[in-house]
């Protein structure tokens, strides 16, 4: 088993694998084939947030279960990531901000 250690704090194994994901009103559970259910918050992934059902549940398994591929998305999340808890890169929620910061920047350029 590989392992990943985060910002010399925490050690996640890096070999779980994803066997199902199903979604409630705020969250992603993703069950691992070791029987383990990760929960995350749908707002980290605003891909996915503000997706419809049927595009959220259009996914399938990539890497042998290592990571999931949304293709109406263009969205790929790993098992390693949700283990991380996005620690180590820019969280998720930081990113779509920086992201929706940029548009606003753009359309104020039109304006001008």
């Amino acid at each position: 088993m590989s392992s990943l250690t985060i910002r010399n704090k925490v050690t996640v194994a890096t070999s779980a694998r994803a066997k199902n994901v199903t979604f409630d009103d705020t969250m992603l559970h993703c069950e691992l084939e070791d029987g383990r259910i990760i929960s995350v918050p749908l707002v980290w992934y605003p891909r996915l947030y503000h997706a419809g059902e049927e595009a959220r549940n259009n996914w399938r398994l990539i890497g042998k279960g290592l990571g999931i591929h949304w293709p109406d998305l263009d969205e790929d999340l790993s098992v390693k990531g949700f283990l991380a808890g996005g620690e180590g890169s820019i969280h998720p929620v930081d990113r779509y901000v920086q992201f929706q910061g940029s548009r606003v920047l753009v359309a104020d350029r039109r304006d001008e």
